[in-house]
């Protein structure tokens, strides 16, 4: 579990047990009551916007980030450059501007429906990296895809590389370790939980040591 989501949970634990006992008459004193819980308040140093297509429409829907107090995602089915600069950056402008998390990161995932567009994607990620941290995800390899190919897939990775920015490679991860889809394109749930545990690992080592 992430850690981040287990002290959330273990502050709501703790505080309904503590108002049970209130509710007895066991606890009298709620400074004094109080005075001796663990302080597991969660950093509100950064929030995290994950932006990208179904890939991470599905990830969401099977790891539930959005549901991690200082993570957000954006993200929609069949989409690629065209609507991360129309529609997601606006919308991950409206969350910035209306939450209190002092460094954002944007975690970028977009680019497998409209591989042929690495030159735009160059100069737009260049472009944002000069006003936000950007973080970019490789794009993850399809299994006996009908159009896309993963030698196609790893050229537009290596050409994510030469931005010089955070880049999470679970591309050679899963080609590494083995993956599994539902249609060539969309993963296995087992897929998506190991695609995020990576993502997560790289949060948590950020709120550990601010390495973005």
């Amino acid at each position: 579990m992430n850690l981040r989501k287990f002290r959330l949970k273990a502050v709501v634990a703790i505080f309904s047990v503590l108002s049970i006992l209130m509710s007895m008459g066991i606890t009298q004193n709620t400074q004094a009551a109080t005075a001796y819980l663990p302080v597991v308040t969660p950093s509100i140093d950064y929030g995290y916007i994950f932006i990208g297509d179904s890939r991470f429409v599905g990830m969401n829907d099977i790891c539930k980030m959005s549901s991690i107090y200082d993570e957000y995602v954006i993200a929609q089915n069949g989409m690629g450059y065209d609507w991360l600069v129309n529609t997601a950056m606006p919308q991950a402008d409206a969350i910035i501007a209306t939450n209190p998390y002092k460094r954002w990161v944007l975690i970028m995932g977009l680019g497998v429906n409209d591989l042929s567009n690495i030159n735009s994607y160059l100069l737009k990620y260049k472009e944002l990296s000069a006003k936000y941290n950007i973080v970019l995800t490789s794009i993850n390899p399809v299994e006996n895809h009908e159009f896309i190919s993963n030698s196609t897939i790893a050229s537009f990775n290596s050409s994510l590389r030469t931005l010089g920015l955070p880049f999470i490679d679970t591309n050679s991860v899963l080609m590494a370790e083995g993956f599994s889809t539902i249609d060539g394109l969309h993963y296995t749930a087992a897929t998506y939980i190991r695609i995020n545990e990576i993502y997560q690992s790289l949060i948590q080592d950020n709120e550990l040591n601010h390495t973005i």
